[in-house]
């Protein structure tokens, strides 16, 4: 059995305010696909699940930009936040 890494998320702008809280620490054991990162965080509690829902997402892991179909790994550093408007 392998042994679970913390995989650090972060959150950014107004998705950081609505989590209340800047970062996680999950445990992972296996590689998990990004959308499938985020169903886990929505299930550890009712306000990041309401957070979370139906929001749209921009997503790095290990500072690159990536796609919701992106595997992260045990130990990876995933960031989550909100798509960037100018004016």
């Amino acid at each position: 059995m392998k042994a679970s890494q913390d995989t650090a998320v972060l959150f950014f702008a107004s998705l950081r305010e609505a989590m209340k809280t800047p970062n996680l620490n999950l445990a992972l054991e296996n590689p998990v696909q990004v959308c499938e990162l985020v169903q886990l965080i929505a299930t550890q509690s009712a306000a990041y699940a309401a957070a979370l829902a139906g929001r749209e997402l921009l997503v790095a892991v290990n500072e690159q930009l990536v796609t919701q179909q992106c595997m992260v790994t045990p130990g990876d550093t995933v960031a989550l936040f909100p798509p960037v408007t100018g004016g």
